[in-house]
């Protein structure tokens, strides 16, 4: 029995289609370049165990500044099919990325200090649930106990993040510098699959 190969995930499209279909793959160094600055900005915070979290600020706003003057690159080029779009996205990026390189002290303060205070009160209010639970149902469940020490854990700790915002957020800079990599990776695989889909494409 002769086995046939699968069709192309481009078969059966019109022209027209292949055409937009080529013009959109012929974007891969994009996501490339991207995931490339990603995979960079997260080494930087693994790999420097003195970095400060205004140095990481600053790299980050190198980081938009660079996306942004790429976005501009591409619609300006044609690149994007959306190109008032990408232009427009481009501008606010760069204009982003200038404000938090020229107060990367003040913006890391703020912006870290207010993601450790959201998740201190998610922390404290799902403590406060989980008690309330195992209180309310502790005539229907078993080991209700259990609960309850989950609830005041996390409320514990969400006590602790609230009086000392900074210090936690220093760790998370760590963890913000994991899932850079983890993104980085992710772009570079898009970026080679829409390469490869872009070659199918052709006729």
């Amino acid at each position: 029995m002769i086995e046939q190969a699968p069709p192309s995930d481009a078969a059966g499209l019109t022209d027209s289609d292949r055409e937009a279909l080529r013009s959109v793959a012929g974007l891969w160094w994009v996501l490339l370049l991207r995931g490339v600055l990603m995979i960079a900005l997260g080494a930087y915070a693994l790999l420097m165990p003195g970095v400060t979290l205004k140095a990481y600020v600053w790299v980050l706003g190198l980081f938009v500044l660079l996306d942004g003057l790429l976005a501009i690159v591409a619609g300006v080029a044609g690149w994007d099919r959306s190109r008032w779009w990408a232009v427009a996205r481009g501008v606010l990026g760069v204009v982003v990325g200038l404000f938090v390189m020229a107060h990367p002290a003040l913006v890391g303060v703020v912006a870290i200090t207010v993601i450790v205070v959201l998740l201190a009160l998610q922390l404290i209010i799902n403590g406060v649930l989980e008690i309330a639970a195992a209180v309310r149902e502790r005539s229907r469940i078993r080991g209700e106990w259990w609960l309850v020490l989950g609830g005041v854990l996390s409320i514990l700790l969400g006590v602790i993040l609230l009086a000392s915002p900074l210090l936690a957020g220093a760790m998370l800079v760590r963890v913000l510098g994991v899932f850079a990599i983890i993104a980085g990776v992710a772009l570079l695989v898009a970026a080679f699959r829409l390469r490869s889909f872009g070659k199918r494409a052709r006729p």
